[in-house]
């Protein structure tokens, strides 16, 4: 009897001491915003991965010691209402060798586009939203106490890094709030523009209080191009209103170095936009596992070559004392770097 007490004794200490390390892992202002102490150098990104494809890239992105991953959108294709299917995919990818031992290395950040939201060009019409949503939350390891769990969408921010070095990660959701466009069945251009909204209100009020951080670098992650406005898909130009009221948060908000950074094209390229106030870069990187490899469209905003190979995008800060530099480079999955661009220096604030 005495040895019975004993072992239960040891269970509840066990089970006790594990609830106690969960506490700690994540203590800052409700995981909405999360801190490290690690000083970040290098920011691995990308989107447009199917899960049944070779996923031996993995080990090419971890060759460059990328400090964090983010996911752009287009995680899985999952197209689907069944959600049964849609975490098969999850797990496939999630369980899959090289992506497990990727994973497993580095601190993994992310939101959604169209095909692992749930259906192609998708938006708020979508029924099974919150399903999806707890999809994609758990397929990123998203604490459960996170406030992102108690509201619509899968909009988050971080603060990466340490004091007089840090980042701050926005991640958009540009499907759960958006507006349905009209398509113009008979060619080009493929989309009309739409008086519409593409984040909703509460994202947009969200967005304003995350901009009120002042760190050294701001990265906006957006799954659809926000600067381009030539090519005749998904794009932030679809919906004027929205593209000018982000614009007018960039230029309230210019001294947190904002950065925009994009998927879903099946290219890879740099756009730059001068402004009177702040000027802008966006960078597009997709895709992991497929390509649109006889893409020739126009880009009056472009600043790279247009990259139309399987790739993957890089940010690398050299910080100094009171200033950093930044460079974006675009890397083939084979680990080619097929272009780097100098962003320049940003002072810290």
């Amino acid at each position: 009897m005495r040895h019975i007490c004993l072992f239960v004794f040891l269970l509840i200490n066990l089970a006790c001491s594990h609830k106690k390390d969960q506490t700690k892992e994540y203590p800052i202002q409700n995981l909405e915003t999360r801190y490290s102490d690690s000083i970040f150098n290098v920011i691995a990104f990308g989107s447009c991965n199917h899960e049944d494809d070779d996923q031996s890239y993995w080990n090419v992105i971890n060759s460059f010691s990328p400090d964090i991953w983010i996911w752009m959108g287009d995680n899985i294709y999952g197209d689907t209402e069944d959600m049964s299917v849609m975490a098969a995919k999850y797990g496939m990818q999630k369980e899959n060798e090289h992506y497990a031992s990727f994973a497993d290395s580095i601190k993994i950040y992310g939101t959604w586009d169209d095909h692992d939201y749930g259906v192609n060009d998708g938006n708020r019409t979508y029924p099974k939203k919150e399903e999806s949503k707890k999809l994609l939350l758990e397929f990123l390891d998203v604490p459960i106490a996170s406030k992102v769990y108690n509201r619509p969408g899968v909009f988050q921010s971080y603060v990466l890094g340490d004091e007089g070095r840090k980042v701050k990660l926005i991640l958009l959701d540009t499907r759960t709030f958006q507006d349905p466009l009209r398509k113009n069945i008979t060619g080009n251009p493929r989309y009309h523009k739409s008086e519409g909204d593409l984040l909703g209100e509460a994202q947009w009020q969200w967005l304003e209080n995350a901009l009120l951080d002042t760190t050294a670098l701001t990265l906006i992650v957006s799954s659809i191009q926000f600067l381009p406005e030539n090519q005749i898909y998904e794009k932030w130009a679809n919906f004027p209103n929205s593209k000018r009221r982000m614009l007018v948060l960039t230029e309230r908000f210019s001294h947190n170095n904002l950065i925009f950074l994009s998927g879903d094209r099946h290219i890879s390229e740099i756009s730059y936009l001068p402004q009177e106030i702040n000027d802008l870069t966006e960078i597009t990187s997709s895709g992991l596992t497929h390509s649109w490899e006889d893409c020739d469209e126009e880009n009056n905003l472009r600043v790279s070559p247009l990259i139309t190979q399987t790739s993957f995008g890089l940010l690398k800060m050299d910080w100094g004392q009171d200033s950093f530099r930044l460079k974006a480079q675009l890397i083939s999955t084979t680990g080619e770097i097929l272009y780097t661009h100098d962003l320049g220096e940003f002072p810290i604030r």
